[in-house]
Parts: structure tokens; sequence; C-alpha cells
């Protein structure tokens, strides 16, 4: 199943959803839908060839994740792997140590050191990375992350 697919049938279900619990005593209503962002990070200009990318959106609200291709590609999700961020203004993490490389499954029982990282220090906190992006139905994608 493609991403449009099931980002569409996600939309679905929350319809169905609101519509079941609407008019209860109970006051059932949706917290936040999550947008479907995807994207690709550079560092230097090239792509970056693995790690990790966090949003956290400003004030209160869940992680959204993704893990970093080989191609510098990333999903993100909250709930699940690919389901989404939550709207408004987010800071970004990245990090990229060499542990987050893709290990040849023979190796997988190795215990592994983070390593050097490949990027700077800056990048791995919220605080420091200077990465922050607004979440909206508009986010033009494929959203590029780029790290000097």
């Amino acid at each position: 199943m493609n991403h449009n697919n099931r980002s569409r049938r996600y939309a679905g279900l929350k319809v169905i959803l609101a519509a079941m619990c609407c008019g209860t005593s109970a006051g059932c209503y949706l917290e936040f839908e999550l947008i479907p962002v995807h994207g690709q990070v550079l560092f230097q200009g090239e792509p970056l060839q693995y790690g990790s990318v966090m949003f956290q959106p400003q004030g209160e609200g869940p992680l959204a994740r993704g893990t970093i291709q080989a191609d510098g590609t990333f999903v993100l999700g909250t709930e699940s792997e690919d389901d989404g961020v939550r709207p408004g203004n987010c800071r970004v993490r990245i990090t990229a140590f060499e542990a987050q490389r893709v290990i040849p499954q023979e190796n997988h029982n190795q215990e592994i050191a983070l390593g050097q990282s490949a990027i700077p220090a800056k990048y791995q906190s919220f605080g420091t990375s200077g990465v922050a992006v607004e979440i909206t139905p508009e986010l033009e994608l494929p959203l590029v992350i780029e790290l000097d």
C-alpha cells in the first residue's frame, strides 16, 4: 500500500470515529490531526546517509520520528512509522552516529558503541539545532532539511 492510500484510509477512519462519538455525553473529539510528512536531509549539500530525525511540537504534544535512509530520505511518524506530525511549529533534532548505519544481518548480535557523529553536535539537540519547521496541510513536500 502506498503512502497516499494509507493517508486517505487514516483520514477516513478518523471521520468515522468522529461520527460515532459526536452527540454522546462522553464529549468525544479527536485531540489533533496528524499531517503526513516526508523529506530528505542534506549535509553540506549531500544526502545524509543514516541517522534519525525528530520533530518536537512547541508546547505539549507527542514527538514525531523518522529513520534516515541511505539516500537521505525519511518519513515521519508519531503513533506509527509513517502517520505524520502534529500541526504547528516544531523544533527539529537530527542524529547521525556511526551505530545508526545499516548493520549487516550477520553482525546484529554485536554490541555497537554510538561512534562518531557524521554531523556537528549542535544538531543533536532541539535547543541548539536551529532547525524549525511549521507543519501545516499546505507544507510543500518533500521537505528538505539542509545542514551546514
